[in-house]
């Protein structure tokens, strides 16, 4: 599914596409894309003072007024953390 979406013509919005493209190049998908955004980048480009890193659940609480899951609330952690 991933591979489907990362292929289309759709803009796809991630936060660290570095850890995607990782991911996607290691499941030997092609990693090439025009139309990506990357919140991690843009909230690094709004303010490049700020602390590193710029974790997602403080970008959206910063910009969206939302509260993100954790990765680890996500993934889990040990051995039952599931694969990215």
């Amino acid at each position: 599914a991933l591979r489907a979406l990362w292929q289309s013509e759709i803009e796809i919005v991630t936060h660290n596409v570095k850890r995607l493209l990782h991911a996607l190049y290691r499941g030997s998908v092609p990693v090439a894309r025009q139309n990506v955004f990357d919140t991690m980048l843009a909230s690094f480009l709004v303010d490049p003072t700020r602390g590193i890193p710029h974790a997602l659940a403080e970008v959206a609480k910063e910009y969206a007024a939302r509260n993100a899951p954790s990765i680890k609330d996500l993934l889990g952690v040990g051995q039952s953390e599931r694969p990215v």
